[in-house]
């Protein structure tokens, strides 16, 4: 009987332990919503076949609205191109907001926007965001010279 026991002790010890560890494993999904604004410091260079190099250097701040987090700060910096009969950017930009402690980030990539809208990839982050995943969309709502307004959503998925 004392036999059974233990093994029935160490079974329970076992199974415990995986229930803990599958607990701590679990991912978490969270939305950022909210808006904010930037400055667009952005140049270009005309290319000897007529396209235009674009490099892109945004500043960004956005508060997100549904969780008291507080005010992100940060900024994006890209290159693409401009062909003569395209307006838009088309290339990639890689954007990071900072929160206000200055340890928990969020940094995503940008691929060419499309319109007033601009599709995000969450490609890491640090702090409580280390090892974050997930997209996001930027909605310009409007813009004046190199200054405008937008409301963003981010879906981060947690490992």
């Amino acid at each position: 009987m004392k036999r059974f026991s233990q093994i029935a002790l160490r079974s329970l010890l076992v199974a415990s332990g995986l229930v803990a560890i599958s607990a701590n494993v679990m991912a978490e999904q969270l939305v950022l919503s909210g808006s904010g604004f930037f400055i667009a410091n952005n140049e270009s260079r005309l290319l000897p076949n007529g396209d235009t190099l674009a490099l892109v250097r945004n500043q960004v701040m956005a508060k997100p609205t549904n969780n008291g987090m507080g005010v992100l700060e940060g900024g994006c910096v890209g290159l693409g191109r401009h062909a003569p009969e395209d307006e838009r950017f088309g290339g990639t930009a890689f954007c990071t907001l900072t929160a206000e402690n200055g340890e928990d980030a969020i940094v995503m990539e940008v691929v060419e926007p499309e319109e007033d809208i601009v599709k995000a990839t969450i490609v890491g982050g640090a702090g409580q965001w280390e090892n974050v995943t997930g997209d996001g969309e930027f909605r310009t709502i409007a813009q004046r010279g190199n200054r405008g307004l937008f409301e963003f959503d981010l879906n981060l998925q947690t490992p």
